[in-house]
């Protein structure tokens, strides 16, 4: 078994692997089904046939799964998996620049197409923003990222986050009722995203926000 590759095999089948050090292998592994398989095989199967080398950087990725899964967003889980497992199926090179207008034009429409749907529904999957656009949740994710700069979860974060100041604002007192209106996962996960994203927590932007006054600590 090779560290730095990707093994893939259908469910069912036997596979037999040796084991290159005395300690044996330690493993994650990651079940799709057949059918968003070969969505991220661009429906050749033959490229999930064999070990795929894979970078470090999914490696990391891996490692930062295990570690975060019970308690990251579910919506930023299933595109860090999505993208993990595409990548190691397809290799990690750059989506390339669109080769004629009418592609850059369709990926255009599929970015303004998913911000409209989150600006109206932050809540929306992955899974549905792809279904909603007739597009896989891996090339809607890679052209967003492509397109923007960012992935799709941290642009759902940011609104969320811009929803989350107006309501602050407006003298929102449960948190946790904020909280479950904007899709996070609890109290905690919000006050963890807001933090990143301001600086600040939410019990301090509220104080910012309703007196005008500002904290003792700068914010940004």
């Amino acid at each position: 078994m090779d560290a730095v590759s990707a093994y893939f095999e259908t469910p069912g089948s036997e596979q037999q692997i040796a084991h290159p050090g005395p300690g044996g292998d330690a493993c994650t592994a990651i079940e799709v089904s057949a059918g968003l398989a070969g969505v991220l095989a661009d429906g050749e199967p033959a490229r999930i046939g064999a070990p795929k080398l894979t970078p470090a950087a999914a490696a990391l990725a891996v490692q930062l799964i295990t570690r975060q899964a019970r308690q990251a967003d579910r919506f930023e889980l299933t595109e860090m998996i999505t993208r993990l497992v595409s990548a190691a199926i397809r290799g990690s090179g750059r989506l390339p620049s669109p080769p004629r207008a009418a592609t850059e034009t369709a990926w255009r429409r599929l970015v303004d197409g998913t911000r409209q749907i989150l600006s109206c529904d932050p809540g929306a999957s992955l899974h549905e923003l792809a279904r909603r656009q007739s597009v896989s949740p891996h090339h809607l994710s890679r052209v967003f990222h492509a397109s923007t700069g960012t992935t799709v979860s941290a642009y759902r974060n940011q609104l969320r986050v811009r929803e989350a100041l107006e309501r602050l604002a407006e003298g929102e007192r449960s948190l946790t009722c904020l909280a479950t209106d904007l899709g996070f996962a609890d109290h905690a996960h919000m006050t963890r995203t807001v933090r990143r994203e301001t600086g600040a927590a939410p019990s301090v932007l509220r104080r910012l926000l309703t007196t005008g006054k500002p904290p003792t600590a700068a914010i940004w």
